[in-house]
C-alpha cells in the first residue's frame, strides 16, 4: 500500500472519531471531580424499623441505581409533613441507603421521605419518596428497691453521702436488720410539708396521704393514694418487695423511681420512716422524704438534689382501714408526668 492510500485511511478514522458523541460533564463536588450529568434517582421511602422511645431507622432505596455515580443521599423529616429537616444517610450499596434517627421523643409522631441526587447533579435531578410516618414507643416508669447496705443501711443510690447530712437534720432514717412486721392501712393527716429544698416552696399542708402497707416474706408492699388538685383525680402508686430496714418499732423503707418526663431521663428516690407497733393504732412520727436524683438537665424539672420532707403534722398517721378489712396490692403503671409531678417547675 502507498504512502497515499495509508494517509488517506488515517485521515477517514480520526474524523469518524470526531463524529462520535461525548458525555456530557458538570462540574460535581465528588472525589472524583466531575461528575456526568445523570437520569434522576427513582427513590422510594420504606417503612422505619429498629423504632424505640427515642431512636428508630429510616430506610430508602434506588430502584435505578448505578454503581457507577456517587449518590448524595438522606431524608427529609419533620413532626408535621412539612419536613423541614435533613438528615443525611449511609450507603448500603446496591441502591439501599440507612440513616439512624436518634434524639427522639416517646409517644410522637414523625413524618419523613427519602432523598437521592447523583453528587454534582443539578437540583431538578433530584429523586424524592413519598411521606412516610412512625411513632417512637411510649416510655414508662421503672421502679427498685436496692438491697440495703451492711447492717441494715439505707444505700446511698437511694439517700446520696452529700445529701446525707442535710436531709437526715430534718428527716430520720432507722438503720438495722430487724424492723417491725407492720401491717396496716394509714392515713397522714394533716399531711405537712416539714422541710424543703426548693427555693420556691412555703411550708404548709398537701393534701391527706392514704398508706397501705403489707409485710410479705420480710419484704414490704406498699399502695398509696394521695388527691391531686391538678388533674382531680387520685394519684396512685403500687410497688411490691421493698427492703425495710430498721429495729424494734423504728422503720424506714425505700424504692427508686426513673422514668423520662418529657423525654429525658429522670430518677428520684421516695424514703418512709417512721415508728409502729400495734398498739400505737398508726404509725408515729411518719414521714416521707422525697429526692430528685437526676434530670438530664431537663428545663421542666427543678434541679437534681432537690428535696421535700412531709410528714403527719399531728404525730401520727392513724390506722384507718380505709382500704377496706382485707386487701392485696397489684401492679399500677404511673405515667412519666404523674412519677415526676412533685418536681414539675410551677
Amino acid at each position: 500500500m502507498n504512502k497515499l492510500a495509508i494517509f488517506i485511511m488515517i485521515v477517514a478514522v480520526v474524523f469518524t472519531m470526531g463524529c462520535k458523541k461525548l458525555p456530557e460533564f458538570t462540574s460535581g463536588n465528588g472525589s472524583g471531580g466531575n461528575t456526568p450529568t445523570a437520569v434522576t434517582p427513582e427513590v422510594s421511602t420504606l417503612e422505619a424499623t429498629e423504632i424505640t422511645e427515642n431512636q428508630a431507622l429510616l430506610n430508602g432505596v434506588i430502584s435505578n441505581y448505578d454503581d457507577s455515580y456517587k449518590y448524595d443521599i438522606g431524608f427529609y423529616w419533620g413532626t408535621t409533613e412539612e419536613l423541614t429537616n435533613f438528615l443525611a444517610a449511609d450507603d448500603s450499596g446496591h441502591g439501599t441507603f440507612v440513616a439512624k434517627f436518634d434524639g427522639l421523643t416517646a409517644n410522637t409522631t414523625y413524618y419523613y421521605k427519602a432523598y437521592a441526587i447523583v453528587s454534582g447533579a443539578s437540583s431538578e435531578n433530584a429523586g424524592y419518596g413519598e411521606v412516610k410516618s412512625f411513632t417512637t414507643a411510649t416510655q414508662t416508669t421503672t421502679w427498685s428497691s436496692p438491697e440495703p447496705g451492711s447492717g441494715g443501711t439505707i444505700p446511698s443510690s437511694v439517700l446520696p453521702n452529700e445529701l446525707y447530712n442535710t436531709v437526715t437534720s430534718h428527716f430520720a432514717v432507722y438503720s438495722g436488720e430487724n424492723p417491725p412486721n407492720i401491717n396496716g392501712q394509714f392515713v397522714s393527716s394533716p399531711h405537712v410539708l416539714i422541710h424543703s429544698n426548693c427555693a420556691s416552696d412555703t411550708l404548709g399542708v398537701f393534701n391527706d396521704r392514704y398508706i397501705a402497707f403489707l409485710m410479705n416474706n420480710g419484704y414490704l408492699d406498699f399502695y398509696g393514694k394521695q388527691w391531686d388538685d391538678d388533674y382531680e383525680a387520685y394519684y396512685e402508686e403500687a410497688y411490691r418487695k421493698l427492703y425495710v430496714v430498721g429495729t424494734g418499732d423504728e422503720f424506714t423503707c425505700y424504692y427508686l423511681t426513673e422514668g423520662y418526663p418529657n423525654g429525658m431521663y429522670a430518677k428520684q428516690s421516695t424514703i418512709f420512716s417512721g415508728k409502729w407497733n400495734e398498739s400505737y393504732g398508726g404509725i408515729r412520727d411518719f414521714q416521707v422524704a422525697v429526692i430528685l436524683l437526676e434530670t438530664s438537665g431537663n428545663p421542666n424539672l427543678l434541679p437534681a438534689n432537690s428535696f421535700r420532707i412531709i410528714g403527719d403534722g399531728d404525730g401520727l398517721a392513724r390506722d384507718t382501714a380505709w382500704f377496706g378489712t382485707k386487701f392485696t396490692i397489684d401492679d399500677i403503671q404511673i405515667s412519666n408526668d404523674d412519677a415526676f409531678s412533685m418536681f414539675r417547675k410551677r
